[in-house]
């Protein structure tokens, strides 16, 4: 080990030098380092090679839910039993989704939320040191307003703490606290099994896959408005907390229900230009 160390050391000086050696001395060094890579113990912790690798996790291609989907688990969540511990749990689950599906929150930004962040009056949640320790102001839509009106006059009401710092989803299982994002996301998938929600081919969603679905929503309406799209896809990139557009584009895979769009409208735009268009 002693001698490796010494290899190691003398290589790291050589490679210090910016390579400004001579061609003997080159050939001197390029020896050493084959005789330190020949010695060093444990070296796939320094070159690792394909088997120490991190397993590759195949693709998998998000859910996009629709409005009937959200329809439907909204339906779900009025099935819920209040009970003495959670007797919010059915309001709370109903603001849950439409707050997930309307703004694309991620789900620890939803858990994180207080009082003080949501101002029902403006329409507006305060998204606090997120990712990347980005914070942002979000508008709400106006039946997302109305939505989080209804709730907090629930929320507000005895015996919940209305502290400015409390959270705005809770329940009391043991004593009042508000939900962590595994305890949410479990009632969140169970809502999608009661709602029957999946894909066509039968998959069922992940939670995340409502944050895919608000970018997929925002893009089919701004081409259906017939807006520049291009223009919309930064304001897309800061609702949604993103460091670039390049982020945003992850969520932005290719849908059939939009290439049906885009292409009536280059039709619209273009087809005047394209002889025999009409067979």
């Amino acid at each position: 080990m002693r001698i490796w160390s010494k290899q190691a050391s003398r290589l790291g000086a050589s490679l210090s030098h910016n390579f400004t050696l001579t061609p003997a001395a080159a050939v001197t060094e390029l020896s050493a380092t084959s005789a330190f890579i020949d010695a060093a113990p444990n070296l796939t912790a320094l070159f690792p090679t394909s088997i120490a690798s991190p397993r590759l996790v195949p693709y998998r291609a998000p859910v996009i839910l629709g409005p009937a989907d959200i329809v439907k688990m909204l339906a779900a969540t009025a099935q819920i039993t209040r009970t003495a511990k959670s007797p919010l749990k059915p309001a709370v689950m109903r603001l849950a989704v439409i707050l997930l599906y309307t703004t694309g929150l991620r789900l620890g930004e939803l858990v994180r939320l207080t009082l003080a962040d949501a101002d029902a009056l403006v329409g507006v949640l305060h998204i606090r040191e997120s990712k990347f320790h980005k914070s942002r102001f979000l508008p709400l839509s106006a039946d997302a307003q109305r939505e989080l009106n209804d709730y907090l006059k629930l929320r507000l009401a005895a015996p919940f703490s209305n502290a400015p710092n409390s959270p705005l989803l809770c329940h009391c299982t043991d004593k009042f606290r508000g939900y962590c994002v595994e305890g949410l996301g479990r009632v969140l998938r169970g809502i999608f099994r009661v709602a029957n929600v999946q894909s066509s081919d039968g998959r069922s969603p992940h939670v995340h896959d409502i944050r895919h679905s608000f970018a997929q929503g925002a893009l089919l309406r701004w081409y259906r408005q017939g807006a520049d799209v291009q223009s919309q896809l930064p304001k897309l990139a800061l609702y949604m907390g993103h460091v670039s557009i390049a982020s945003t584009a992850h969520y932005l895979t290719w849908l059939p229900e939009r290439a049906e769009i885009v292409s009536q409208c280059f039709e619209t735009h273009f087809g005047h230009l394209i002889d025999g268009a009409t067979a």
